[in-house]
């Protein structure tokens, strides 16, 4: 049996990443690619001003300007590179929108998109966000021709999963507080807390925005399930005219926030109420350097980027004297302890664990059992001896790691034994493959 033992654990798994692994859905679980959607030429501030002027307000990601009321994403999608990912952009006056051209990234951000698109458009959208994407949408009235434009060109996309825009508040420069009592409505979501959900090094407590777009949350379909991250009681919300003209304000309600989301399954949608919380340094009202906007723009791009973590029990056993050696797992969360346990083995034995990269790939040995880690990748690492029942418990501290998130593992435990039907001395659990991820 080739293995290689690994006394730290999880602390090679990094270093095996390059290896590759197939996606487990359409969108590659693993993936950082981002793409950012813009607006056509001229489309924005709201009509006013020269073509060039209206190109500015559409916050592209080359746009590196610092100059006192800028509107660009340079430095977002420096912050975003930094991190590991890669970042694009879709302009629409650029072609028809796809689930090929969507299929290709793991987050698609909604920035200053303004027009109308088609049903097969929409569709694609939903193609892609069954199969595992994630998606970000902001709003803002400079964002369009006329008031209703931006959010009605998000709204064709978000009524399925239950989210809505309203029109840009124009309401000056909100700041949102943890502080606040009953503002962060999930408070330990990773969006403000962290992909491990415990800051505080990663944590959000204020950011702000400007004028604002803020967000409506009913009941999704199928399946899909759209909730409050922080709430705007206590603001105004401004609802859609329909003639694009401001509509009228009133005041928010409880189903209305400042940052909401939608997810089943892999597929996250999260909802942001402005695009200036993360314009380039001295941006119109505010930017990524006020207060914790950049901490924000990194939770919210991570957790986008993530999974959940989940294993699932494969193969069966291989015990001697009829035992039947059971593993089981707890969620295999990063940046937290996974518990680890074993039941039915032979008594008072040395046991280890046997770990591979990706997906089961079954061989057979000698007993006959079956050994279900990949033994070309295989890593052992010993763990102790079961107790006088056969169990053995432990747990393992996984990596704070978002680009770990996703990455699959397949485990299963050996059990020494004098009477082990695995090569006449041990006996195998069954496995389980894993994917690591964080809680949702």
């Amino acid at each position: 049996m080739s293995v290689r033992r690994v006394r730290h654990l999880f602390a090679i798994v990094p270093l095996l990443l390059p290896l590759g692994l197939a996606a487990q859905s359409q969108v590659d679980p693993l993936g950082r690619s981002v793409l950012f959607i813009r607006g056509a030429d001229g489309s924005g501030g709201l009509g006013s001003g020269t073509p060039q002027q209206r190109t500015a307000h559409l916050s592209d990601i080359q746009d590196t300007s610092t100059q006192p009321g800028n509107h660009g994403f340079g430095e977002l999608a420096a912050l975003l590179r930094s991190d590991g990912f890669t970042v694009s952009q879709w302009i629409e006056s650029q072609g028809v929108l796809t689930a090929a051209l969507l299929l290709a990234h793991r987050i698609v951000v909604f920035g200053s998109n303004n027009r109308v698109y088609s049903a097969a458009e929409v569709s694609a959208f939903h193609t892609y966000m069954d199969a595992g994407g994630s998606a970000l949408f902001m709003s803002d009235a400079n964002w369009g021709p006329d008031w209703d434009a931006a959010p009605k060109s998000d709204n064709q996309f978000l009524l399925r999963y239950g989210l809505s825009v309203y029109q840009d508040s124009a309401s000056g420069v909100p700041v949102i507080s943890r502080s606040t009592a009953g503002r962060f409505v999930q408070p330990t979501h990773p969006v403000v807390s962290g992909p491990d959900g415990a800051g505080p090094a990663d944590e959000v407590n204020d950011f702000d925005g400007e004028g604002v777009s803020y967000l409506h949350v009913e009941r999704g379909s199928e399946g899909w399930v759209a909730s409050v991250l922080v709430t705007a009681t206590g603001f105004q919300v401004r609802q859609l005219s329909n003639t694009g003209q401001p509509g009228v304000l009133v005041a928010a309600g409880a189903r209305d926030g400042a940052m909401v989301m939608a997810q089943k399954d892999d597929g996250l949608i999260l909802g942001h109420f402005d695009r200036n919380t993360f314009f380039n340094t001295n941006g119109t009202g505010t930017s990524l350097a006020s207060r914790d906007n950049r901490q924000l723009a990194r939770n919210l791009f991570r957790t986008l980027a993530s999974v959940q973590g989940r294993w699932q029990s494969i193969g069966p056993p291989c015990g001697g004297a009829g035992r039947t050696p059971a593993l089981i797992l707890g969620d295999p969360n990063l940046g937290r302890a996974m518990f680890w346990s074993l039941r039915g083995a032979a008594a008072n034995q040395a046991t280890g664990l046997l770990l591979s990269l990706g997906s089961a790939k079954p061989s057979t040995i000698p007993g006959p059992c079956v050994v279900q880690v990949d033994l070309a990748n295989a890593m052992y690492e010993p763990l102790g001896v079961t107790d006088a029942t056969g169990s053995f418990v432990t747990s393992f501290a996984l990596p704070n790691s978002h680009v770990l998130s996703g990455t699959k593992l397949t485990v299963q435990m050996v059990i020494a034994s004098p009477v082990g039907p695995g090569l006449g001395v041990l006996e195998l659990s069954d496995a389980a493959e894993v994917r690591l991820g964080f809680a949702r």
